[in-house]
């Protein structure tokens, strides 16, 4: 008898999460204190779970040879996830219903193979000015 009705009231809560959707924690807009570092996006996505209490979904392939920004202060997840992201080449999607956020990689970013990463960097510190006598 209490297998049945414990079965009962799974399959109801079922229900009404799908009948009712405002009823499902919605994404989280609370703000949280984070504590982040650069470092490579596998590292640092876990480590931004861990603080925010978001679930993130990420391809290993797609964060393993890309550097995050440090991010520190007071953020909802998803201005934080944006910070820490930033000119990184990945994007972040948030899911309304459940807050997962889902990291990929940005379709209007700039694409460089990874060795020439460091070579582009170094090209744009290594300029001289322009000379005013050059044609």
């Amino acid at each position: 008898m209490c297998g049945s009705r414990r079965f009962s009231l799974t399959c109801f809560c079922l229900l009404a999460a799908f009948a009712f959707p405002s009823l499902v924690p919605a994404a989280e807009t609370r703000k949280r204190h984070f504590e982040l570092e650069a470092d490579l996006a596998v590292n640092a996505l876990r480590k931004f779970a861990a603080q925010s209490g978001t679930e993130v979904l990420f391809g290993t392939r797609t964060a393993e040879k890309v550097r995050t920004n440090t991010v520190r202060g007071e953020f909802t997840p998803y201005e934080a996830m944006k910070l820490l992201l930033a000119g990184t080449g990945l994007v972040s999607t948030q899911d309304r219903t459940t807050g997962a956020l889902t990291i990929s990689a940005d379709p209007n970013a700039r694409r460089l193979p990874p060795g020439d990463q460091a070579r582009e960097s170094k090209k744009k510190t290594n300029r001289r000015p322009p000379n005013p006598s050059d044609p």
